[in-house]
Order: structure tokens, then C-alpha cells, then sequence
């Protein structure tokens, strides 16, 4: 009798959590779908906030950057990763744990966040350079040069020319 109760008890307590653990995914994935909302609204509000200011500082082919990053925000077009249908889904919240904790390990020291920015200044670099903005491109190639440790201007134009390559 005693091991009935004990058993009964168990599998109720198994029972609960499992319960627990499934509302708690389908709350996780509303207000995942809510919080990548308001990112993408925040997002196109900054952009629209730099595309005005670059305007009336003349900056045009600059601000028009900008209102094509809020055009895209609005409609949707290659913003896939913003999409709530993207990868949220019932077992997110806990592939999320895990690829949190395989973030925290895997750069620690913050070189590899200091690589990519380096990469992303050094193709902004050779787009500036390609609309003889040469002053402009020289200080992004400085700072790719010195996030990615390659330390020379012209071995970065020679990783972006062959990343684009590919």
C-alpha cells in the first residue's frame, strides 16, 4: 500500500513537471514573438532616426543606407532572421540554454567579437574606397587592421577582396 501511494506520487510529480515545463515553452515562445517585435521596432526607429540626421547634414547616399534599412524593417524583405516563424519554436527555450553557455565558452577573451567587427570594417572600408571616400575608407581599414591583428591595411584588402571571392 505504502509503495502504491509512494509510486502514485511520483507519477504525479513527473506528471507536473512535464505540464509545467510545456507551459512554460508555449509562454517563452508569445513573448519571444513579442520581444523580436519590439527589436524590430526599435531597430527601425534608429535607422530612421540616422537616415533623418545624415539628411540634413547632406549626407545622402548615406542616409538613403539607412531608409533602405527601414524599408526592409517595414516590409519584411530579407529581415528573415527577425521573423518570429524564423526559429522559435516549442523546443527553444531550451536549445537556447544551451546555446548560450556554448557562446560564453567559445569566446571568452572577446577576440573572435573583435574579428568579426574587423571584417565588417574592412568591407565597409572597400565599398568606401570603391566611391572614392578614401579618407573615410583609410580610418576603417585602420580599425579592421588593428580588430583582426592583421596590423597592415593592405593585408586586410587582401582577406576582404578573397572573402568576397567566395
Amino acid at each position: 500500500m505504502r509503495d502504491k501511494k509512494f509510486f502514485s506520487l511520483l507519477v504525479a510529480l513527473i506528471v507536473g513537471i512535464f505540464i509545467g515545463g510545456v507551459l512554460m515553452s508555449i509562454l517563452s515562445m508569445r513573448a519571444s514573438r513579442v520581444y523580436l517585435e519590439i527589436v524590430k521596432t526599435n531597430y527601425k526607429q534608429e535607422q530612421e532616426m540616422l537616415g533623418d540626421q545624415l539628411w540634413k547634414s547632406g549626407k545622402l547616399s548615406e542616409a538613403a543606407v539607412h531608409y533602405s534599412n527601414v524599408v526592409q524593417a517595414i516590409s519584411g524583405a530579407d529581415m528573415k532572421s527577425l521573423s518570429p516563424d524564423h526559429a522559435w519554436s516549442f523546443g527553444f527555450p531550451f536549445t537556447a540554454i544551451i546555446l548560450n553557455e556554448i557562446k560564453n565558452k567559445a569566446d571568452v577573451s572577446g577576440r573572435g567579437r573583435a574579428f568579426d567587427e574587423g571584417v565588417a570594417r574592412g568591407k565597409l572600408g572597400m565599398v568606401l574606397e570603391s566611391l572614392g571616400r578614401n579618407d573615410e575608407a583609410q580610418r576603417e581599414y585602420s580599425s579592421a587592421a588593428k580588430l583582426t591583428g592583421m596590423n597592415e591595411i593592405d593585408r586586410v584588402k587582401k582577406f576582404i577582396i578573397g572573402l568576397n571571392a567566395k
